[in-house]
């Protein structure tokens, strides 16, 4: 018989090990990462053989959300919020940018999967930045309500997501 403290070290071991293989998966496929600035706003952004536009945009453009992506009608873009500390922003273009790679090439199609792994795989390249965004996450009751509604929703596809304001 396996002993309860046996098999809980068996099974944190294994958790470690799943997130140590998927920030590694997920950080790889931002390694071919360049940043073409464009003009004081917009950035081009290649990723391998893939082309995107990144935005740095007002607060009130975007938010509760510090950043969104966009693949509609041909164009796929990123819009960042400008009023935020620079490792955040960075954090943010990141996550945005592998939702962009993720939605072009259609790998993750559970909301909160595509949110896991955009988050580590921008974690791996930006983790201060990642800090601070849980930080100024866990610091806004609205934000941390509009997103705990939102992945609440997300899992039930008949209840449209919440609207931005």
């Amino acid at each position: 018989m396996v002993r309860p403290k046996t098999l809980a070290l068996g099974l944190i071991s294994v958790i470690i090990l799943w997130f140590a293989v998927v920030v590694f998966v997920d950080a790889k496929a931002l390694s071919d990462l360049t940043f073409i600035k464009q003009n004081e706003t917009d950035y081009e952004i290649l990723l391998g053989n893939e082309k995107f536009i990144l935005r740095y945009v007002p607060k009130e453009s975007i938010e509760p959300h510090f950043g969104m992506a966009f693949n509609e009608f041909g164009s796929e873009y990123a819009l960042v919020r400008n009023d935020l500390p620079p490792r955040v922003q960075r954090f943010v273009a990141l996550h945005e940018i592998y939702h962009l790679h993720d939605f072009r090439n259609t790998i993750h199609r559970s909301t909160i999967l595509q949110e896991i792994h955009a988050n580590t795989a921008a974690l791996l390249y930006e983790p201060i930045g990642f800090l601070q965004t849980v930080f100024l996450t866990i610091t806004d009751p609205e934000r941390l309500i509009y997103y705990l509604k939102y992945y609440l929703q997300s899992a039930d596809t008949s209840i449209p997501p919440p609207t931005i304001r």
